[in-house]
């Protein structure tokens, strides 16, 4: 207290305007495109961000659904769009964090991945099979000019420390190599050479695949292109502008569809303006509404309600009254509950409009603030519903006691 002290500029903090907003362009296709055909594939965990970012891309015609064909995985058959529904991978997608650079130690969830990938085998009509991240601002068109002249070599190499995950390339011959590494196991859930050959306990998918097809399998040619990937961890630090080359294939990471939509419109050069219109498409995604299968339901609501309905029952028995006053409760809580059910499906659908970009912002706050409210204000009802029950009823118990107590007493007097 009382010291000057000396002023500091604190690192990482920015002060003030931000850039204008620049407007999203077309988004140009990658089909038919002049380095071969591409199938684009990304894996979507069930729960998270990354489904609302791959509805982002569906309605846009952008990243994986600009490719000549395109797939999408999770360990649930989950709607993602109007004809898309993921296939399901045998892996709960849930690994540790480690290694030297504490990242996911995910190699297996990715063997599981492969398998699929493999057993659908949608892959072999094409030339060309991209893994995508749904985090990764992905150029399918800018890909098949990149890739033009290496229709001999067996996969890409997107770094120079090694290839990295958000982007990998490979040709079909090298997943078909990769097929009869499959096959070659007991059980054809693993490639065998190279489960066996390489300690991988501490590697993540890209690094465990890369070493599997370049080292084991001897995929070759595996060439080095820079252009295909923008991340921070592969010496690329104006990743988060997308404007260093109107050329780079991809930019990653941005987990959120405001800053994947900035990004995308200023690596195609787009210029402050209006806001960047709704596409058509989104209005498919709004009619489709929440995906059961990917909302669970509260079980904890329902065996409260159970609960007390039972206990209930059990006190009324061989009273008239006691059964008619069950009855009444347990169809009140059966209300109740509907109400909440729908309140919550509401929310969860307008969190699926906002996501896809049919809300603005103000109006999309509002409305999901508006129907959270409502949804947790009807579960509470919900949850006080038995214990208010239960109140009632003890206070009808204490009543029907001093009732026979009194009656006790008249007869002792008589």
């Amino acid at each position: 207290k009382g010291g000057r002290g000396k002023p500091r500029r604190k690192v990482g903090l920015v002060s003030g305007v931000p850039p204008p907003r620049p407007q999203l362009p077309e988004i140009p296709s990658g089909k038919n495109g002049p380095g071969g055909s591409l199938w684009c594939f990304s894996l979507m965990q069930p729960k998270g961000y990354e489904k609302g970012m791959l509805q982002w891309q569906w309605a846009r015609k952008a990243s994986i659904f600009a490719c000549d064909g395109f797939g999408v995985y999770s360990n649930k058959p989950i709607k993602v769009a109007p004809g898309v529904v993921a296939s399901v991978v045998d892996s709960d997608l849930k690994c540790k964090f480690g290694g030297d650079s504490g990242t996911a130690l995910n190699a297996w969830i990715f063997i599981a991945v492969w398998k699929q990938v493999i057993a659908d085998g949608a892959y072999k009509k094409y030339d060309w099979v991209v893994k995508v991240d749904p985090d990764a601002v992905f150029f399918p068109d800018r890909l098949g000019l990149l890739l033009e002249g290496h229709e001999k070599d067996g996969y890409i190499n997107n770094c120079k420390y090694g290839m990295h995950g958000p982007l990998e390339v490979f040709s079909t011959k090298a997943i078909n190599a990769l097929s009869e590494d499959y096959n070659r196991s007991w059980d054809g859930k693993s490639p065998k050479k190279c489960v066996t050959k390489r300690h991988f306990g501490l590697w993540g998918e890209d690094m465990f695949l890369d070493q599997c097809l370049h080292k084991v399998l001897k995929v070759k040619p595996r060439p080095l292109l820079p252009m295909l990937m923008c991340e921070d961890h592969c010496d690329c630090p104006s990743w988060y502008w997308c404007e260093n080359d109107t050329r780079r294939v991809s930019y990653h990471p941005f987990k959120t569809t405001d800053s994947y939509e900035v990004c995308m419109a200023r690596a195609l050069g787009g210029k402050p303006g209006a806001t960047t219109p709704v596409p058509d498409r989104v209005k498919l995604l709004t009619d489709m509404g929440s995906d059961d299968t990917d909302t669970p339901k509260d079980g904890n609501d329902d065996s409260e309600d159970s609960s007390g309905t039972t206990e209930g029952s059990t006190t009324t028995e061989g009273s008239t009254e006691g059964s008619t006053t069950t009855e009444v409760d347990s169809t009140e809580s059966s209300v109740r509950r509907k109400r909440a059910d729908n309140a919550t499906k509401s929310a969860a659908s307008m969190g699926t409009q906002a996501s896809a970009g049919t809300l603005n912002t103000e109006e999309g706050a509002k409305g999901l603030a508006a129907a959270a409210a409502k949804a947790m204000a009807d579960r509470m009802h919900l949850k006080r519903g038995p214990s208010t029950t239960m109140l009632t009823r003890n206070k009808e118990r204490e009543s029907s006691s001093t009732t026979m107590l009194t009656r006790n007493k008249e007869r002792e007097s008589s």
